[in-house]
This record gives structure tokens, sequence and C-alpha cells, in this order.
């Protein structure tokens, strides 16, 4: 039941074992100035970590993360297995594996609604093949609209993860009006014999002018039951 309010400036991550990490529900962080550009939550680097470096980790419910950016970190600019997580314009650069990563050993993780973001590599090219704009397991119900995702392309090896990407048992998604801009792939749905039921496309503009390595596919589902 706390708002924090984050004054302009850069912000560093302490290290792999002190970054923001949140178990209390009822939470807002976001920019006194409410300019994305002017907060930046900095980490050590968008590189391999020997242990793990989020900008944050949201483990309780009703969190909001808005108006700040978050960059140069060696994982993901935010990790969340709580419930009913809030993004609105967030600016997430060069992380070393997905921007947004939903994970839990619970059953599910419902209700986000991610917004209003942008999801990028401003240099044209990711770190490695292991990265993604959105990477969730076992999302119920979310929402991700009006969001940009540039550049999310492997510079080896491997295509890159996609720039949207629900799998492990996700369903009820809506995934609409984002854009996707040289990713190597856009949407996907499910990965393997698991499913993910009756989500939604639509609305999207997804643009890829085929120069990267490893461009691939614009929407990818699999397992994915009334789609």
């Amino acid at each position: 039941n706390m708002t924090m309010l984050i004054e302009d400036g850069i912000y560093q991550v302490a290290s792999t074992a002190s970054f923001p990490y949140i178990t209390a529900s009822n939470v807002v962080i976001r920019s006194l100035s409410g300019n994305r550009d002017a907060v930046i939550i900095r980490g050590g680097g968008m590189m391999n970590t020997s242990s793990t470096e989020d900008g944050f980790l949201i483990a309780g419910n009703n969190v909001t993360i808005a108006d700040l950016t978050i960059r140069e970190v060696g994982n993901h600019g935010i990790q969340v297995s709580g419930h009913h997580l809030f993004i609105h314009n967030v600016r997430i650069q060069n992380t070393f594996e997905q921007m947004l990563k939903g994970s839990t050993s619970a059953e599910r993780i419902d209700s986000a609604i991610v917004q209003c973001s942008l999801f990028e590599y401003p240099d044209g090219i990711g770190p490695q093949w292991y990265i993604g704009g959105l990477d969730i397991h076992k999302g119920q119900g979310w929402l991700v609209r009006d969001n940009v995702f540039k550049n999310i392309s492997s510079p080896s090896q491997a295509v890159a993860e996609h720039a949207i990407h629900f799998w492990n048992n996700s369903d009820v998604n809506i995934i609409e009006r984002n854009h996707i801009i040289n990713c190597e792939r856009g949407v996907g749905f499910e990965l393997g014999s698991r499913t993910s039921t009756g989500c939604i496309i639509r609305n999207n503009m997804i643009y890829n002018d085929g120069s990267k390595s490893y461009h691939d596919i614009g929407i990818g589902l699999a397992t994915s039951p009334g789609t």
C-alpha cells in the first residue's frame, strides 16, 4: 500500500546479489516527473552473470512500474511471478536475456497489463540469441497493447526468441495494437506440446526488412486452439 516516486537520475543496481526485489503487494513505483527517459535503472552491463541480475523482480501482487527506463542488465529488465502486474510507459533496453520474463512455480500468473512501453536494442542487434521481448510462462488473462518492440535480433548461432511469446499453458491473452519492427520473430503462442487456448492477436503491425541474418516469422502458433 505504497507509492514510491523516483526523482530524475541514473540509479545503479548494486550487484547481482542486491537488486530491487518486491515481495510486497499494492505497490506503485514510477518517476516523479513522468518522463521515462529521465529516470534510469541501470544494471552492471548487458553481459552474462554468474548469478541473477534483474531491473526489478516482482513477487508481490498488484504492482505498478511506470514512467522509467531499465537498461544494461544481466538477465531481465522485469521478472514477475506475482499477479496483476501493471506496466505503463516503461522503456527496457539492452538486456542479456528476455526483457520481461514471467515465470512461477505456481499454476499461473494472472491478469497483467503491459502497455505503452518500448522494448529495444538501440544499436540494432542483441547480445546473443537467447533474448526476447516478453517471455511469459503460465500467463492467464494478460493484455499486451500499444507497445513498440525493436531490433530483437541475434548476432550469431540461432534465431532470437519472439518479441511477444506466451507459452507453457498460457490462456485467454490479448495481443493488440503493438508495433514489432525488425524482430526476428513477432508474436508466438506455445512451444512444443503444451497448449495455450482462447487467445487473441489483433490489429498489430509486424514488419521486418530482412536485413538481419536470422529473420524468421511474423506470427507463430503451436498447439493454440481457439486462437
